[in-house]
């Protein structure tokens, strides 16, 4: 077929229009958007958690639990923000702890995981049910049910970066002949301090901080799956590789590596969804992408936005499931007083 060259020029305009509106149509699939849906003032008329942002918060069916690095006490609050009750206190006695490293919750029960490496378990009205010595090396994430543990080591001296933990019957941990810990390792990825877990029945579900996958073992399955997703331009993969001896020489390395680079900081199941955090320190932005559940992505949000403020309502996802995705973030009012709010949001295209 032969055209005029007026008919090229026509035929060559409408394909650029059309490939125009196409790649605007695609881009407009890929974004979305975040809105606030409710705020929600932490009312403490218990023992207050110490003034450090950096909390852990987990959710429950009807409230959640936040405490924080210091933990000075983990409260349990309902839905409202009002504390319904505390879950131990400071301490090196019984159900006390001097830290709490991580906290999950299974089946009404609430497990804190102490730095001491015990686990403490509650009830949602804060009564101590039992208390186990399950691990003596330092792990930064847990997930699980009364029974089963999952652990993400902080500081891992290989590749390997789950490990399983059976508890028996008598609660305490299983072990062999040998009196040894049973643990089943497996072949993953390190994780060290930020990266995520969620355990599902006999499935787990985990990001590297450091790559754009979703890791997935089940059990049965001689290694995990690995289901790479798409990340925004703002991605910037580690700068460097330094040993732990050239850093003591040069400390400002350290602050390299942490300052010019991205971090996957959280998976979170939404339900129908997966929910990924990364945040790019080189340009202080948080990018939320969501998956389906078959891990492809279905768009994405680059925070701060025109809605959303990151210094009025914090830097990072406090904790995320099906009734939407929370910020956690501490103010001063006008008389001095410390005000502490957390905020629930909702992403839609």
């Amino acid at each position: 077929m032969h055209f005029a060259s007026a008919d090229l020029s026509k035929v060559i305009f409408i394909f650029a229009v059309g490939s125009i509106l196409i790649a605007s149509e695609a881009i407009a699939q890929d974004e979305l958007t975040i809105e606030l849906d409710e705020e929600i003032p932490l009312n403490e008329e218990l023992r207050a958690t110490s003034d450090q942002v950096e909390g852990i918060f987990i959710r429950l069916d009807e409230g959640f639990v936040h405490s924080d690095e210091q933990a000075i006490v983990a409260i349990v609050y309902n839905d409202e923000g009002e504390q319904k009750a505390e879950l131990g206190s400071r301490g090196d006695r019984s159900y006390e702890y001097a830290a709490i490293m991580d906290m999950y919750a299974h089946d009404d029960e609430i497990y804190l995981i102490a730095k001491d490496g015990r686990r403490l378990t509650f009830g949602l009205d804060g009564e101590e049910i039992r208390q186990i010595d399950f691990v003596e090396e330092n792990y930064r994430k847990f997930e699980g049910t009364n029974d089963q543990i999952y652990a993400l080591p902080s500081n891992p001296e290989d590749e390997t970066a789950l490990y399983h933990f059976e508890i028996g019957e008598l609660n305490r941990v299983s072990t062999d002949e040998q009196g040894e810990v049973t643990r089943e390792d497996r072949w993953l990825r390190n994780i060290p301090f930020a990266g995520g877990m969620v355990a599902e029945d006999e499935q787990v579900f985990w990001v590297n901080p450091a790559t754009t996958e979703i890791f997935h073992y089940a059990s049965g399955m001689d290694e995990p799956e690995s289901h790479p997703f798409d990340v925004s331009e703002n991605w910037r993969d580690v700068p460097m590789e330094a040993s732990e001896e050239e850093i003591q020489e040069d400390p400002s390395l350290l602050a390299e590596f942490i300052r010019n680079r991205s971090v996957v900081n959280g998976l979170y199941d939404l339900g129908d969804n997966w929910l990924v955090e990364i945040g790019h320190n080189h340009d202080n932005t948080l990018e939320l992408i969501v998956l389906e559940d078959d891990f492809e992505k279905q768009g994405s949000v680059i925070l701060p936005d025109e809605t959303f403020s990151t210094e009025q309502f914090g830097q990072r996802i406090r904790m995320a499931d099906e009734s939407g995705i929370y910020f956690y973030n501490e103010t001063i009012n006008d008389d001095g007083e410390v005000e502490k709010l957390l905020s629930r949001w909702k992403l839609s295209r």
